[in-house]
C-alpha cells in the first residue's frame, strides 16, 4: 500500500461528532472516534516538528543558511560569518533571537502536494517509469482516457501491461494523446 501524506488538522473536524445526539448514544461509535483522535495526535509526523534553537542554547555551523527569527523584523534567512549574525534582510533586522534549520530541497523523495503542476510526462520521464501508472489522456473524444501501467517505451511506442497488449506511437505524443502523472484539471479519475 502506498504511503499517502494527509493533513491530520483536517482531520480533527471530526471532533464535531462527538457533541452530536448519534454518537453520544452510541458509545461503540464514541470510543471509535475517540481513538481516531488520540491517533491524529500521536502518530509522528512526516516533518520534523517546528523546533526553534535560541541562540544562547546553541549557534549552527559557520555558513549555514538557517531560518532566523529577528527581534525587529520578524522570520528571515541568516548564517553566521566571521561570528556574527547576517541575514538576507541586512543589517537592520535586529538581534537574531532564534534559529531552525531549512527544510530539506524538494526531490523525488519528498511529497509534493497534491497541487503541484501535473505537466505532460516527457519520453525520459515515460522511461523511468517501468511498472508504474499514467494517466492516458486522449484527445479524440470517441477513445477513452485512463490509467495504465508502464510496460516499456521503446524507440517507436509506449507499451502498457495488461491482459493484452496495449500501446501507443510515441510520434503521437502531444497530438494525439498525452501521459500524465495524474489526471489533468477537469478530467474525471477512471
Amino acid at each position: 500500500m502506498a504511503v499517502r501524506p494527509i493533513d491530520g488538522n483536517e482531520l480533527y473536524r471530526i471532533e464535531k461528532l462527538l457533541d452530536t445526539d448519534i454518537v453520544r448514544q452510541d458509545k461503540v461509535a464514541l470510543n471509535l472516534l475517540e481513538q481516531v483522535l488520540y491517533d491524529i495526535q500521536h502518530v509522528p509526523t512526516l516533518t520534523p516538528p517546528n523546533e526553534w534553537v535560541r541562540v544562547e542554547e546553541r549557534l549552527p555551523e559557520e555558513k549555514q543558511r538557517v531560518i532566523v527569527r529577528c527581534e525587529r523584523v520578524g522570520t528571515s534567512v541568516g548564517w553566521i560569518l566571521w561570528g556574527r549574525w547576517m541575514t538576507d534582510i541586512g543589517p537592520h533586522a535586529g538581534d537574531v533571537t532564534h534559529w531552525m534549520p531549512l527544510p530539506a530541497p524538494p526531490d523525488k523523495d519528498n511529497h509534493v502536494p497534491a497541487k503541484a503542476p501535473n505537466e505532460p510526462l516527457t519520453i525520459e520521464q515515460l522511461r523511468e517509469m517501468k511498472d508504474e501508472p499514467a494517466y492516458l489522456k486522449v484527445f479524440d473524444p470517441l477513445l477513452k482516457s485512463g490509467w495504465h501501467i508502464i510496460k516499456v517505451v521503446t524507440k517507436d511506442k509506449i507499451i502498457f501491461r495488461g491482459w493484452q497488449t496495449v500501446y501507443v506511437p510515441i510520434d503521437g505524443m502531444g497530438v494525439n494523446y498525452n501521459l500524465y502523472r495524474r489526471p489533468p484539471e477537469g478530467e474525471e479519475e477512471t
